[in-house]
């Protein structure tokens, strides 16, 4: 994953900012990346390399809300949750009811999961990691950094057997299992990981124009 900062802005600069606010940190929100279409996963495509090399796209939906106490709140379920829906018949699919309970009240964490993290964090004595997802420390509710999720990249396909295969991760691997499935689906359809709400990805300025970036400039 990358942070993404305005050019020309650094975390220092960002450190001192908010240090001068009193904030002990910012949070940080994960935004899926994915190519165009299921051939760009292709071990020939200019992202094999490496994945800022290729062209990306993101859903250009607000994903999440900032607040005073707590850990943001996410108002979207995600590009995982879009693709698992339009390509997986026994994925779960949402109300329309739902779908704006999300969008208006927001939830501690969408569909697909939890996609916030406390991301920059000065460490006081007394202050607890609670997990990747939260801390005691009080982070700024102005500031929030965007990070750049490569999930659907041409490694992803050689990640996801390795995972089926080792165990090595939560949950009995289920994410990977799903991943598999999703990926086979997509092959056999020529499918493309384009929706309704994509949005090509140039830079910074596109996450600030969704509401994806908060208080960096």
């Amino acid at each position: 994953m990358f942070a993404s900062l305005p050019p020309g802005v650094k975390l220092d600069d960002l450190a001192e900012r908010l240090d001068r606010n009193g904030a002990a940190g910012a949070w940080g929100g994960m935004i899926d990346l994915y190519p165009a279409h299921f051939d760009d996963l292709s071990q020939d495509s200019p992202a094999a390399d490496d994945p800022r090399n290729g062209r990306w796209f993101f859903d250009g939906v607000r994903h999440f809300s900032l607040r005073r106490n707590g850990p943001p709140r996410h108002h979207y379920a995600g590009a995982r949750s879009r693709l698992n829906r339009a390509y997986l018949p026994n994925a779960r699919q949402f109300s329309a009811f739902e779908i704006w309970k999300l969008r208006v009240l927001g939830a501690r964490k969408s569909p697909a999961g939890r996609f916030v993290k406390p991301l920059l964090q000065k460490w006081r004595r007394g202050a607890w990691y609670l997990s990747s997802h939260e801390t005691t420390l009080s982070l700024s509710h102005k500031v929030l950094i965007p990070l750049l999720h490569y999930r659907y990249t041409p490694a992803l396909q050689a990640k996801v057997v390795w995972a089926m295969q080792s165990g090595g991760y939560s949950k009995n691997n289920s994410d990977y299992f799903t991943i598999d499935r999703l990926l086979s689906t997509m092959n056999d359809a020529k499918g493309s990981f384009l929706g309704d709400v994509s949005k090509e990805y140039t830079g910074h300025t596109d996450l600030a124009a969704t509401r994806n970036a908060r208080g960096l400039t």
